[in-house]
């Protein structure tokens, strides 16, 4: 991964001043990066001319109509001259040393698709000598790993550009559904130190995709842009994945069941033919429980019984 340099993607709309912090945070780093693109996704609010008037020539500034944070990474990654990608949202920060424990990361394991930090998932210990690298393509297409936050991880360029960046046709998840497609393509190297301040608003896509089911119907299409990449791929286990993948389908159409408030019958045949996908019996019914969120009313406790209720009642008799 290490060759000429980092190169920081910052997509924004309609966040003039809090997209000045994320900047400042990116130029307070002990190790600077090769360039920094601010995407401006068709803020009307001043932001472009906030960037220019406060920044100048320390950030290129690209533009485009709103098209959402997907496209916008992607135009700024197809503009960028670096072999490693960061992305850091415009109301996220980094910590000052951010930018130099990924670039020792990437150093340690240039064969790694994804590099990153993320404390809650404590993946190796606090510094880049103690980076593990590990192949979850089989764990994410399952639910039964997480690599983190966007703006904590870093892509090898030509990795990001094979496995076609950023669905643009999902608003919500898309980040979970690159990390698969990176997961194929190589290893990914974590460490579990924290370099990042993310804030999450009530007016965020996260909170949106939650209300609207958003994050519900990208685990399907997940499922699909997995599958495409594995028909072009020459892994020894490409078999078993696209096997994962049709798991990881069949998970969605039963978590789309309970959200239309279907009976546990009807929930209960797409969550036996996950069972019987999962080779090795990988699939419990606590896992399907931990993707659950994703099922609109989950932040309502009331709604969040139901939920539950519906789950173990649909859940297929082992012996079965």
């Amino acid at each position: 991964m290490a060759g000429s340099g980092i190169s920081v993607l910052i997509p924004t709309y309609q966040r003039r001043e809090a997209v000045l912090g994320a900047i400042a945070s990116v130029l307070g780093q002990t190790h600077p990066p090769a360039e920094i693109l601010v995407i401006d996704d068709g803020s009307t609010d001043g932001t472009a001319e906030a960037v220019e008037a406060r920044f100048g020539a320390h950030v290129r500034l690209l533009r485009q109509p709103n098209r959402g944070p997907s496209a916008a990474r992607n135009l700024a990654a197809a503009s960028a001259r670096g072999d490693v990608l960061t992305f850091l949202d415009s109301d996220n920060r980094w910590l000052p040393h951010h930018l130099e424990v990924l670039g020792e990361i990437a150093a340690r394991r240039p064969q790694a698709a994804i590099v990153c930090t993320e404390r809650s998932y404590m993946r190796g210990l606090d510094t880049a000598d103690s980076v593990q690298s590990f192949d979850l393509a089989r764990p994410l297409l399952l639910g039964q790993a997480g690599i983190g936050h966007v703006s904590a991880m870093g892509v090898r360029r030509d990795a990001f550009l094979q496995v076609g960046g950023f669905d643009v046709g999902l608003r919500h998840s898309e980040d979970i559904d690159l990390y698969i497609r990176l997961a194929i393509e190589g290893p990914v190297a974590m460490i579990a130190a924290t370099t990042t301040e993310v804030n999450v608003s009530p007016d965020s896509l996260r909170a949106e995709g939650c209300r609207t089911g958003g994050h519900l119907a990208a685990i399907g299409r997940s499922a699909e842009n997995a599958m495409a990449l594995l028909n072009r791929c020459r892994r020894p286990d490409v078999g078993e994945l696209r096997t994962y993948c049709a798991a990881r389908y069949a998970i969605g159409e039963a978590l789309a069941a309970v959200a239309r408030c279907d009976p546990p019958m009807v929930v209960r045949r797409p969550l036996f033919r996950a069972c019987s996908l999962a080779l090795d019996s990988a699939l419990s019914l606590q896992l399907v429980l931990s993707h659950a969120w994703v099922v609109p009313g989950w932040e309502r406790p009331e709604r969040r019984a139901e939920i539950e209720l519906v789950l173990r009642q649909a859940w297929p008799d082992p012996r079965q």
